[in-house]
């Protein structure tokens, strides 16, 4: 089986904020999960733009790391509850059509 080869499989351009403790510019995104990391996020783990959060990503968990101070900071869920209000609007509106009767 041929595996097909990527440039690049993970680009990291987001805008990030000061850290609101020392106020550096020295900020790693945390990212959560099972990571299976490609040349190009090697290199950010590298740059220490990115850190590696865990496997396991609580509604508590924090967005981003300072590397000057330590300073965890930021709500990593606004997309997942995001997703999840999406979610239980998508299935009130189902309960609603079958309620309708044809």
């Amino acid at each position: 089986m041929k595996q097909k080869q990527f440039k690049k499989n993970y680009v990291h351009k987001v805008q990030i904020e000061p850290c609101p403790k020392c106020k550096s510019t020295n900020v790693a995104r945390i990212i959560y999960g099972l990571l299976c990391p490609g040349p190009a996020m090697l290199e950010e783990f590298n740059k220490g733009t990115i850190i590696r959060g865990g496997c396991v990503i609580k509604r508590d968990s924090p967005k981003y790391h300072c590397n000057n101070c330590g300073c965890d900071w930021g709500k990593h869920m606004d997309y997942m509850d995001y997703i999840y209000k999406k979610r239980l609007d998508e299935m009130e509106i189902i309960r609603n059509i079958k309620k309708i009767k044809v």
